[in-house]
């Protein structure tokens, strides 16, 4: 009976040895955990509770960069406060980090 567990045994040594043995594997496990845990975080730091103004729909990945006006930008971002709200700020999300733009310092 001793034979028995001891080769059930090394049957599945041998099998974990030979699936890490490949560092393939073992790259792709570290991967997808790193992903895994960044993206855990991202959704717990994302519902903090802050109520932030409105802001242009971002895009997937580069959020709002390519809406973001190269000259005069001031115009852009008084008609972005116009149309998303009440309020004279906008914000605008830029690879995942939220930028807060003043429009004035006054309420309107």
């Amino acid at each position: 009976m001793d034979n028995i567990t001891q080769t059930q045994s090394d049957t599945v040594a041998d099998s974990v040895q030979h699936l890490f043995s490949n560092k393939t594997y073992l790259d792709l496990l570290v991967v997808g955990v790193t992903i895994a845990v960044t993206a855990l975080i991202r959704y717990a730091s994302t519902s903090n509770g802050l109520k932030l103004p409105p802001g242009p729909t971002p895009a997937f990945i580069v959020g709002n960069m390519n809406d973001i006006p190269v000259f005069e930008e001031w115009h852009t971002l008084s008609q972005w406060a116009k149309r998303f709200g009440k309020s004279s700020s906008v914000v605008l999300r830029v690879f995942g980090t939220k930028m807060l733009v003043i429009g004035s310092i006054t309420p309107l």
